[in-house]
């Protein structure tokens, strides 16, 4: 097992491997702005993969929402 560390803009809350495709990952971040009044909540969807052996890159970001504090993939027997 070889692994790999990657910075997110704000704070990870869940990562979820794919069983069908090992090499994709979602990671849902969250981030409380307590600075600004009303504090409000931001974060986003990333879809990341594996690069090469060490290296992990984003491939997409879902919106700068209001945190994501969950995340799941859907098993579809569509491929099985």
């Amino acid at each position: 097992v070889t692994s790999a560390t990657f910075s997110t803009p704000h704070t990870s809350d869940a990562v979820a491997c794919c069983k069908q495709r090992p090499d994709f990952l979602v990671c849902a971040t969250y981030q409380l702005m307590k600075e600004e009044v009303p504090p409000r909540r931001v974060g986003e969807l990333l879809l990341i993969s594996r690069a090469t052996t060490d290296t992990l890159e984003v491939v997409q970001s879902v919106g700068e929402g209001t945190g994501v504090l969950d995340c799941a993939w859907y098993e579809s027997d569509r491929n099985a």
